[in-house]
């Protein structure tokens, strides 16, 4: 992946980020995820009724981490594109998957 960011002109700065790091750095924080949802107080669970069951069902940080890495490790699979190009001006900045 490069991260690009640029305020007008010639210079810029490229930012190259290994994929598999990211992939393995999202990996590693599904046990700390979970380890937090265990310890995670009612409030940050949500919300609950009398009879102990959730309004909008229960999400827990693990559930949201591994969708994230489902999304993301199928981006993988469509190779080389441009993620986000963001302009403000001469200001820009890129993600891109290479």
């Amino acid at each position: 992946m490069l991260i690009g960011v640029s305020r007008g002109g010639f210079h810029r700065l490229v930012i190259p980020v290994p994929l598999f790091v990211l992939d393995l750095t999202l990996a590693a924080f599904s046990d700390l995820a979970r380890l937090f949802d265990l310890l995670a107080t009612r409030r940050l669970r949500g919300m609950r009724n009398d009879r102990g069951e959730s309004g909008a069902g229960r999400i827990s940080v693990e559930s949201m981490l591994t969708v994230c890495l489902q999304l993301f490790r199928e981006m993988r699979k469509y190779g080389r594109f441009r993620l986000v190009e963001v302009r403000a001006g001469k200001n820009r900045v890129s993600v891109e998957l290479y």
